[in-house]
């Protein structure tokens, strides 16, 4: 999953590409922050935000990280959001039955 559609939405325009106006993640701002490489004044890069996610996803904690561009057509540049989807985690472990391990009888 990994925001692979995200790669030809982010392609840049003919004029040179698209000024990052804001960079919001909505999950986990100041632990996540360190890992996207996107700051505001800067051209929106594809590249970039692959490597982002791919940091974010690495962290083992999420099931999947999201993208998603606003355009304001009242503002320039690009707001570029962040959506990490929290992986379940495993909370506890219950054996029932034999307490003899397999091919041990």
């Amino acid at each position: 999953m990994l925001a692979l559609a995200l790669v030809a939405a982010l392609a840049a325009p003919a004029d040179g590409g698209e000024l990052v106006r804001a960079v919001r993640v909505e999950r986990d701002r100041e632990r996540l922050l360190p890992f996207v490489s996107l700051a505001p004044g800067q051209l929106l890069d594809a590249e970039a935000v692959r490597r982002s996610v791919e940091l974010i996803f690495a962290t083992g904690r999420y099931e999947d990280v999201r993208v998603e561009l606003v355009r304001d057509p009242a503002r320039p540049g690009v707001e570029v959001v962040i959506r990490p989807l929290l992986a379940p985690l495993l909370v506890k472990v219950q054996v029932e039955g034999d307490r003899v391990p397999i091919g041990c009888a």
